[in-house]
């Protein structure tokens, strides 16, 4: 009976251990995933594109922005991956000038919150306007 009482209280704190994984916020969940694929999806998908494909992916995901076209996380998603994929296009082409600059910036200070979004995705749009 005593033996069949442990193995009963280690089950119970298995399954308390396994509640509390799934207590975990989806948020944090969703923002860690997010976090992976920008590490590794622009270096396998846009690392190739060209200059003028890449500026003008890059004005789009800028315009989905200053729409809200799309949850935070996914315009951030957007937007940070098409401003490593112009980045990488730049280097690429051997470009060196503001627009590049700023993409270099941008991925430097990380994903940002909407707001400042806004703001960066109308600088890059001034810059970038031919």
């Amino acid at each position: 009976m005593l033996r069949t009482s442990r193995m009963e209280l280690r089950l119970d704190h298995f399954k308390m251990l396994y509640k509390r994984k799934l207590q975990v916020p989806a948020a944090f969940i969703v923002f860690t995933l997010q976090a992976c694929s920008l590490l590794f999806v622009p270096l396998r998908a846009d690392a190739e594109l060209l200059y003028p494909q890449a500026i003008l992916k890059a004005k789009e995901a800028a315009d989905a922005v200053l729409g809200s076209t799309g949850t935070e996380g996914c315009l951030q998603g957007k937007l940070m991956n098409a401003m490593v994929a112009f980045s990488y296009s730049c280097d690429a082409a051997g470009k060196k000038n503001n627009v590049c600059n700023f993409a270099d910036n941008f991925i430097m200070a990380g994903v940002l919150p909407l707001a400042q979004m806004d703001d960066a995705s109308q600088q890059f749009l001034k810059l970038s306007a031919f």
